[in-house]
């Protein structure tokens, strides 16, 4: 997916002072980087079994992540997303609805209402979920054993495959006690950096994300965001309808 600035949608501002329709582009800038950008995200939960130790090559440590999801074939659950500038003027935006998975690769957010500001939004972030197209989107590479998060594991350089993407290189910290995605750092081209650490919780023999701590930097500006997902229900029927709506 391309990220560069020229590629990202344009969205119809209402007319406000000069410095803070400034301020609200920088704002959309930094959450469609962070959010359109690379398929930081896990979306397939692990089940409770996982093999003991990591295997050497960057593609089979992927895979278990990948597919070591127990019997979970699905699940919903709810979503509130929130972000806000860290300098004046403090705009914000929060978004809340309910999030669906179904193995292998089919991740999809819906919202009761998408301003302007977050148009794509839903898209964005339903890509950014899907791991299970990493090898194909990224060459993959090992970069050693690490901590982030207040937790250790091994980390992997992903590099885009398609020449005309934004993105230089992400890093991802694998955290290979539970097959889960700890952090994410990317770096883009013009000096643009974000990054994401995720926590998870159990629920039945899953083990299932619960939140998302986001740090977006782009020149001028920084933002930070949270996501938290709840009340889970898995293996639950979700109707194909659901992976093509991008909420409304």
């Amino acid at each position: 997916m391309d990220t560069s600035l020229a590629t990202m949608p344009k969205t119809k501002l209402a007319r406000l002072p000069h410095n803070q329709s400034r301020a609200r582009r920088l704002l959309r800038c930094l959450i469609i980087v962070a959010l359109a950008s690379t398929g930081a995200v896990q979306a397939a939960p692990l089940g409770a079994q996982t093999p003991a130790r990591a295997p050497a090559e960057p593609s089979k440590l992927l895979e278990h992540v990948i597919n070591c999801n127990g019997d979970l074939r699905s699940f919903e659950a709810s979503i509130d997303i929130s972000f806000r500038k860290t300098s004046f003027p403090f705009l914000g935006v929060s978004l809340s609805g309910t999030a669906y998975y179904r193995k292998p690769d089919k991740f999809a957010v819906t919202f009761a209402h998408i301003p302007g500001i977050m148009r794509g939004f839903p898209e964005a972030y339903a890509s950014m979920m899907d791991v299970g197209t990493w090898q194909q989107r990224f060459v993959v590479g090992d970069d050693g054993a690490g901590s982030a998060n207040g937790r250790t594991g091994e980390w992997l350089t992903l590099k885009p495959r398609d020449p005309r993407s934004g993105l230089v290189l992400g890093r991802v910290l694998v955290d290979t006690s539970t097959w889960t995605i700890a952090q994410a750092d990317w770096d883009f081209q013009h000096d643009m950096h974000f990054a994401v650490a995720q926590d998870y919780e159990t629920v039945g023999s899953y083990e299932l994300l619960a939140d998302q701590r986001w740090q977006v930097h782009v020149p001028y500006a920084r933002a930070v965001g949270t996501t938290t997902l709840r009340d889970y229900h898995a293996n639950v029927a979700i109707d194909d309808g659901v992976f093509s709506v991008t909420g409304s």
